[in-house]
């Protein structure tokens, strides 16, 4: 997973084919926790489900409501592919910072999956 603020998915020219991104608002501490998921889970573990747009999922202990779906091909860009005034957390960890942005589930390319637990 990755996180992102509402200026993520603009600064990358790229919708959703379902739903939408982050607004603004969901960038202030106190929100409803949102998520944007990655086609090919939003596939794979929703069966393509376009009612999943409003769903609550738990992760990492947490309730996040689906707000969108990313179109298949979408991948998100590797550390080396971001400038370097931009910084994300790989991966779904406990708040430990002011800051708040929200998670985005999608899939690494093959070549970059997270190891078997």
């Amino acid at each position: 997973g990755l996180r992102a603020s509402s200026g993520f998915f603009p600064t990358l020219g790229i919708s959703p084919i379902l739903g939408r991104t982050y607004s603004p608002e969901e960038d202030q501490p106190g929100r409803a926790q949102t998520v944007v998921l990655g086609y090919q889970i939003w596939r794979d573990k929703f069966g393509a489900d376009p009612a999943i747009l409003g769903r609550s999922l738990n992760l990492n202990g947490e309730t996040y409501q689906v707000i969108g779906v990313m179109p298949p091909g979408f991948v998100f860009p590797r550390a080396e592919e971001i400038p370097g005034s931009f910084t994300f957390a790989r991966r779904f960890a406990p708040k430990t910072t002011n800051s708040r942005s929200s998670p985005v589930c999608a899939p690494a390319p093959p070549s970059r999956k997270a190891r078997p637990k």
